[in-house]
């Protein structure tokens, strides 16, 4: 599905676009140059994540991180 490309999604991409790392949402919300809710930030990575932008990384203890894919292809 094609999204629209807002303020918000370009906030969060730009911040992991400037780190090689897997970020969480606590991370992502404290480097942002924008006033996004928590809830907003999940639901742009979960859309990211959905159309093949990023990874998800789900910790032992339930947490989830982040990381650009620098080279992927996902088929639907």
């Amino acid at each position: 599905m094609r999204r629209s490309h807002t303020a918000t999604k370009k906030a969060v991409l730009s911040v992991l676009q400037a780190t090689s790392k897997a970020m969480s949402q606590g991370s992502i919300e404290k480097k942002k140059d924008v006033d996004i809710k928590r809830a907003t930030i999940y639901r742009v990575l979960n859309w990211f994540y959905e159309d093949g932008i990023l990874y998800r990384i789900v910790g032992d203890n339930g947490g989830q991180c982040f990381a650009l894919c620098l080279d992927c292809a996902r088929s639907s």
